[in-house]
């Protein structure tokens, strides 16, 4: 998923930084920014949303 991918980079973060911020595993955020969120729990989207300081809305739903 794009936006993800440009909130963590505007962060200055690797996936391996951010999935030690979130807790959440750095495949499941390589996947998410391939792949998209399907298939990936409402509670790993949120520990993601967090960690960049921003909501599930705006980090996977958001127009832009």
């Amino acid at each position: 998923m794009l936006v993800l991918k440009v909130a963590r980079v505007k962060k200055g973060w690797t996936q391996e930084e951010l999935s030690k911020k979130s807790s959440v595993g750095r495949v499941t955020i390589s996947n998410i920014e391939r792949k998209g969120i399907e298939n990936i729990p409402v509670y790993t989207l949120r520990k993601i949303a967090k960690a960049l300081d921003t909501t599930v809305a705006e980090l996977f739903f958001s127009e832009e």
